[in-house]
């Protein structure tokens, strides 16, 4: 019992100091932040740039959520596209499973085509709204997401390196 009662102690004293958040700078509904907070200085840590749940965007990496569904864990090759303002942006990407197997995305890195990773970032940031798609076999999985609030938002992350 008291390993017990030590472990719980451990584990609420290590995740009540991880202080995790989300930003919405443009209004509810739009484009967010999520951050983490150093607990001893209040500086905030932009982590990534959410668009409703699913389309994550850092400075490195755009990814794509799927269907959510019990799954083994798996990286296999394949499609990301996105379509605004009637112009595609075609990825090689990977269709891997996340966490406890329990969400699968599309991911591309911005390594893979630094170039084409760029002109999407400034698309998205001009655009409207977005035809985001993943396919790993036959079939493509697909979201129109709202792009507006992503400018604001993801001008707040540190993209230097």
């Amino acid at each position: 019992m008291l390993k017990l009662v030590l472990f719980l102690v451990a584990f609420v004293s290590f995740h009540a100091s991880a202080s995790i958040g989300i930003e919405s700078p443009s209004g509810l509904g739009k484009a967010f932040l999520v951050y983490s907070e150093d607990p001893f200085e209040g500086k905030r840590t932009y982590k990534h740039v959410a668009i409703q749940s699913y389309v994550n965007v850092t400075c490195n990496t755009f990814s794509f959520r799927g269907l959510d569904g019990y799954f083994n864990e798996f990286s296999l090759p394949a499609v990301l596209k996105v379509r605004i303002n009637d112009q595609d942006f075609e990825f090689s990407a990977r269709y891997e499973t996340v966490g406890v197997s329990q969400s699968r995305y599309y991911k591309v890195e911005r390594s893979a085509d630094f170039e084409l990773f760029q002109k999407l970032v400034l698309a998205m940031k001009k655009g409207n709204s977005a035809l985001v798609g993943g396919k790993w076999r036959d079939d493509w999985e697909s979201k129109k997401i709202p792009l507006a609030g992503f400018t604001k938002a993801y001008n707040k992350l540190d993209c230097k390196s």
